[in-house]
C-alpha cells in the first residue's frame, strides 16, 4: 500500500511539473479563440477544439518546436515591443521571459500578443493566402 501511495504521489508530481510550462500561454491560446474561433465557422471551432496548443506547435513534439504560424507568431512577438523589455539573448531565452511575463503582467503580454497576431495575419501563409484570410475560412495550420 506504501508503495502504491508513493507511485500516486510520484505520478501526480510528474503530471504538475509536465503540465506548468504549458499553462503560462493558456491565456495566449484564449485571446486566439476570442479573436478567431468564438465569431467563426463551425469548421473553425471544431477545428481549434481538436488542434489545441497545436494551433502554433507541432504536434508530438517539444513545445519549442512550431508551426509556420507559431513560427511567424513568435517572430512577431521577438521583434515587438517586448524585444526592449525583455532584453533576451536569445529564442530560448525571450520564450522563458515571456513566459514570466505572462505570469507577472498578463496585460501587457496580451497587449504585446494581439499586436503580433495583428501583424501575423497580414502575412502570407500557405497556399498564399494570408493567415487571417485562412482562419477566416475556417481553416488552421
Amino acid at each position: 500500500m506504501k508503495n502504491f501511495g508513493l507511485a500516486l504521489l510520484g505520478g501526480a508530481l510528474v503530471l504538475v511539473v509536465g503540465v506548468a510550462p504549458a499553462l503560462a500561454h493558456a491565456p495566449f491560446k484564449k485571446a486566439f479563440e476570442d479573436r478567431y474561433v468564438k465569431n467563426g465557422s463551425e469548421a473553425l471551432k471544431a477545428s481549434f477544439e481538436k488542434a489545441g496548443c497545436n494551433v502554433c506547435h507541432v504536434k508530438d513534439e517539444k513545445k519549442d518546436v512550431r508551426n509556420g504560424y507559431g513560427q511567424a507568431l513568435h517572430k512577431a512577438l521577438m521583434d515587438g515591443d517586448l524585444k526592449g523589455v525583455l532584453k533576451a539573448s536569445d529564442e530560448k531565452e525571450f520564450s522563458e521571459k515571456l513566459k514570466e511575463l505572462v505570469k507577472s503582467d498578463k496585460e501587457v503580454a496580451l497587449k504585446n500578443f494581439d499586436d503580433a497576431v495583428g501583424k501575423v495575419e497580414k502575412a502570407a501563409g500557405p497556399g498564399g493566402k494570408t493567415w487571417g484570410d485562412l482562419f477566416k475560412g475556417g481553416m488552421l495550420p
